[in-house]
């Protein structure tokens, strides 16, 4: 769900309406800078990103992953006076409410009594957080901002989705299945507003007496009076738009588009639509706050190692720097020893100086961690620059230790045989592969007519990867007997007790 705020001379507020800090207002606002925050939804690696938009020129910089490991579309909502950002979490089994300071930091679980949590709402002011459940019966609930006291406060809705708050007129807006509805606060009263088809992200524009949402209907933006009159269109060159949030003093909209990957706005009549923040993962919930609540400007300096801006040189700067490798970002402050490339160096720079004991603490990101394919193979290049540099530091050492742990313990989502390398060879080749789960594995190769030449047996594997020379299977070209085979083309099958697969390779001498 979107963050909506109002700025006037005294305040500014969220998507809910209450005032929730005391901000002057600058005289120009075309020099000032937002934070937007969103979710992506990537099944089974959703996460929570940030990025800063000069206001100006529409440059967006600084695009930082928060939290990481969620699963799903994921709401969010922003509480701007205490620095912290609340989600909705759809994990199978393990649906919960969670927040965590801005930049991503102390995770807490709040509520995990939910079955189907979608839209969350803020009120600050009377410490209070709102949700949509989609259960079977569906319902909208609320608890203290500290996941206390659950309460049910509307039942039996059907597909509730998005929430909005309105705590001006004590009053909640939230989209279902095929229309939009409000209650008070208490739950009480509920009025059918809008009939739509299936909408994703409600906002409100208090001040205007006006509600925004995105999806159904053909998929476009659309607007009304917050009593349900006069329907607009404003959108409709769109495919899939999510949440959304409205900057109401500059009269912008912003929201997600799932299927096209970006972040748009469009002024409030739904003129002059622009891409921001494109190549995302089915971006979903959204949420806008001035930068400066964000980043305040009075923040002690930090040094360049400290890359997540913590204060503190650590494992969590390295983390930081190897998700900035595996999406591909070049942003200048992962370039920390300013050579232009964001890279393997900038890990051994942060190793070099940081201030947990020599880097005793572990890196958060080992453990049963799932990679894809092409992050698998980013952070093996990773490790053949370190090791091409010849650089024996004790920083070199302890980042390519950590780097081949991390592919060791990575857990792919299925096993697979991959072709071995080099190929064609002469005479000894590699042959990489990856598993699932722990099995005994064994590797047999097989001339053309189908004799076995040699068979390989690896012994009992754990889930992982298996592809770089120090771990995948090795043949050097002999037979059971030890003597070199011939030239010609041969098979190799991996059995790993319930998968087995064949694939061929070329000796040529």
């Amino acid at each position: 769900t979107a963050l909506t705020f109002t700025l006037t001379s005294k305040a500014i507020a969220n998507h809910n309406g209450e005032v929730t800090t005391e901000i002057p207002v600058t005289a120009n606002r075309n020099e000032e800078r937002l934070t937007i925050f969103w979710t992506d939804e990537k099944w089974s690696d959703s996460k929570i990103q940030r990025a800063n938009l000069d206001m100006a020129n529409l440059e967006v910089s600084n695009i930082e992953r928060l939290v990481t490991g969620l699963d799903g579309r994921v709401d969010i909502a922003l509480d701007v006076v205490d620095g912290k950002m609340y989600w909705t979490d759809l994990r199978h089994n393990r649906e919960k409410i969670q927040r965590a300071n801005f930049d991503g930091s102390n995770v807490e679980d709040l509520v995990t009594s939910v079955v189907n949590p979608q839209g969350i709402a803020l009120d600050v002011e009377a410490g209070k957080m709102y949700w949509t459940d989609e259960t079977d019966i569906g319902k909208i609930q609320r608890a203290n901002l500290d996941g206390s006291n659950v309460e049910d406060l509307v039942t039996r809705l059907g597909a509730p989705k998005s929430i909005a708050l309105d705590v001006e007129t004590g009053k909640m807006y939230w989209t279902n299945w095929n229309r939009i509805q409000r209650a008070n606060l208490d739950g009480s009263n509920v009025e059918d507003l809008v009939t739509i088809d299936e909408s994703q992200g409600i906002a409100l524009d208090v001040e205007a007496g006006k509600m925004y949402w995105t999806g159904g209907d053909g998929y476009r933006i659309r607007r009304a009076n917050l009593d349900g009159s006069n329907v607009e269109d404003l959108v409709t060159s769109i495919v899939n738009p999510q949440g959304i949030a409205l900057d109401v003093e500059a009269g912008k909209m912003y929201w997600a588009d799932r299927y096209t990957e970006k972040i748009q706005r469009a002024n409030f009549d739904g003129s002059n639509v622009e891409d921001l923040v494109t190549g995302l993962d089915r971006p979903s919930g959204i949420a806008i706050v001035m930068s400066s609540l964000v980043n305040p400007t009075t923040k002690p300096t930090i040094v360049k190692e400290d890359v997540n801006g913590d204060g503190t040189v650590d494992s969590k700067d390295i983390d930081a720097l190897i998700n900035a490798i595996i999406d591909g970002l070049t942003d200048a402050k992962y370039d920390v020893n300013g050579d232009g490339t964001v890279d393997v160096n900038d890990v051994v720079a942060v190793n070099a100086n940081r201030d947990d004991a020599a880097g005793a603490g572990a890196p958060a990101r080992l453990g049963n961690l799932k990679l894809s394919a092409d992050a698998v193979n980013r952070l093996q290049e990773q490790i053949d620059l370190l090791i091409a540099t010849g650089d024996q530091s004790p920083a070199a050492m302890r980042t390519l230790i950590y780097l081949q742990q991390l592919l060791a313990t990575a857990r792919p989502e299925k096993t697979q045989l991959l072709a071995n390398y080099p190929n064609p060879f002469n005479p000894e080749t590699w042959i990489p592969y990856q598993l699932s789960k722990s099995a005994d594995v064994t590797l047999t190769i097989y001339a053309v007519d189908g004799q076995v030449v040699r068979t390989l047996t690896l012994g009992h594997q754990t889930a992982g990867m298996y592809q770089s020379r120090s771990r995948a299977a090795y043949w050097d070209g002999r037979n059971a007997v030890g003597e070199p085979v011939a030239s010609g083309l041969y098979f190799y099958t991996l059995t790993t007790g319930d998968f087995s697969a064949t694939r061929k390779m070329l000796i040529r001498k």
